[in-house]
């Protein structure tokens, strides 16, 4: 019979180790799924300064938010109008159907007032050096026919995922 014995402090080392090695990957994980985000946040305000004509609250309001220690992270918009511009409005409400789901909870929302919506474009017209009389009639092409889909923040991450699945691929202990 051949009997092996390993002593107990070389399993506990060996234990040691390899929790060590488990907390360096899950913090180079980590590290790895923040700097996904940050590429999508940076793609997302890149799709709304080249082609959504929005004031600087507007491209403040995209969030990244990282949680340290943790293998989650995201990139979020903070005004309640961003899924409108996101997706569309009305009959031009338009989505991949890969986010339709999510999607779906905005289709049909009456969040706002006509009123409201009056108030919304007169400011951006006065930015865009657009007449007084032109607001009422904006705005009720808007409420009748909805405004076309401007997507920023999906592309975004649809642009950045293989990189960022690559990039988690590529890593080593």
């Amino acid at each position: 019979m051949i009997k092996m014995s390993i002593p107990s402090g070389a399993i506990n080392k060996l234990n040691k180790e390899i929790k060590d090695a488990q907390k360096i990957y899950e913090q180079k994980l980590s590290d790895e799924i923040n700097k996904g985000m940050m590429m999508v946040h940076i793609s997302a305000q890149r799709n709304i300064t080249s082609q959504i004509s929005v004031n600087n609250t507007f491209m403040a309001s995209l969030i990244p938010e990282f949680k340290v220690g943790t293998l989650e992270a995201n990139v979020h918009h903070t005004s309640a109008h961003a899924p409108f511009i996101e997706f569309g409005t009305k009959r031009k409400f338009s989505v991949d159907p890969a986010y339709a789901k999510y999607a779906s909870q905005f289709k049909g929302s009456k969040s706002g007032t006509f009123k409201k919506l009056l108030e919304n474009i007169g400011v951006w017209a006065k930015k865009a050096s657009i007449p007084d009389e032109a607001v009422f009639p904006i705005a009720l092409s808007i409420a009748r026919n909805g405004i076309p889909a401007k997507p920023f923040l999906y592309p975004a991450f649809e642009e950045n995922r293989g990189k960022i699945i690559n990039n988690i691929k590529k890593l080593k202990i």
